[in-house]
């Protein structure tokens, strides 16, 4: 057995950790696959031919991470993921054992050192009022008034109005001026690898029962040019973060409207279940002990 002390490394928090400790987050065939981009699936193709010697073809570079049922050809039969299940382990870094000789050197030679995207600017949610104003206006002034039950309430207003709606949502989210029947909430926007501003996604602190039977805790969307990119699915992988810490329920409540597959999708990847539905729209929930982030166990 390997010093536990040279291995730390390997249990440090990251984004959508495998058994073994990748990443898969910065995988470029999952990131390929989240935005069905066919440049990165020739670069990832063309990793494993110079490195590796292996000829797969362009079709092959579809995953949905290592903990989901549709995975990389080479990770089906991953020799970590039986072991971990053999030991009962959500990972390698919990395995008694760990690290064994052989987590060891696959770690040190290759976990989030191959076929990785570059750690640079990340996607993050930033609070309404902290961001940029003129951009977040454009952003919002790209959605209709509501569409898939994604309300737009700074439709229609002006620059002036919509920065006295920012300083009122400021307010809100500290418990202040809210209207009756509201709750505490918290607008995010969401800003991509590239700082452009793609998604709004709105958190209400606490339930009421109107909240409890109907929208839940967070309400999300993206902007229309920014759809189909993998952004929805991030972008409540990071709110959820935020919303464990801070909701008092055993459960994340949301809601999807029976006609948006899409964000179902979403929702699901991110660990949902549907708990009970309406005429129009599944009631779903998240279990808060960290499920979302490990895409579909």
């Amino acid at each position: 057995m390997q010093n536990k002390g040279d291995a730390k490394w390997a249990k440090q928090i990251i984004s959508m950790p495998c058994y073994c400790g990748h990443d898969c987050a910065r995988c470029n065939t999952y990131i390929a696959t989240q935005r069905n981009d066919d440049k990165l699936r020739k670069q990832s193709q063309r990793f494993y031919k110079e490195t590796f010697g292996l000829d797969i073809a362009l079709e092959e570079f579809n995953c949905e991470g290592g903990r989901s049922d549709n995975r990389f050809g080479l990770c089906r039969d991953c020799p970590f993921v039986k072991c971990c299940k053999e030991h009962h382990a959500a990972s390698c870094g919990e395995c008694p054992e760990y690290p064994c000789k052989e987590i060891f050197d696959y770690q040190i030679k290759y976990v989030n050192k191959s076929n990785q995207k570059e750690r640079g600017r990340e996607m993050k949610l930033i609070k309404l009022w902290e961001a940029d104003l003129d951009r977040t206006y454009a952003l919002q002034n790209s959605f209709p008034k509501e569409k898939n039950g994604f309300i737009n309430e700074a439709c229609g207003l002006s620059r002036e109005e919509f920065k006295e709606y920012v300083q009122r949502r400021e307010a809100n989210s500290r418990g202040l001026q809210l209207p009756d029947g509201f709750v505490p909430s918290t607008v995010y926007i969401l800003e991509n690898e590239d700082g452009e501003y793609v998604g709004i996604f709105n958190f209400r602190h606490c339930l009421n029962d109107f909240l409890r039977n109907g929208p839940g805790h967070i309400g999300y969307g993206i902007g229309p040019k920014y759809r189909g990119r993998g952004y929805a699915t991030e972008g409540l992988r990071l709110m959820l973060q935020i919303a464990e810490k801070e909701i008092s329920e055993d459960e994340i409540f949301l809601s999807v409207h029976k006609d948006n597959p899409a964000s179902l999708k979403v929702q699901l990847k991110n660990g949902a279940y549907i708990h009970g539905e309406t005429e129009t729209e599944y009631l779903t929930r998240i279990p808060r002990s960290g499920e979302h982030r490990s895409m579909g166990t």
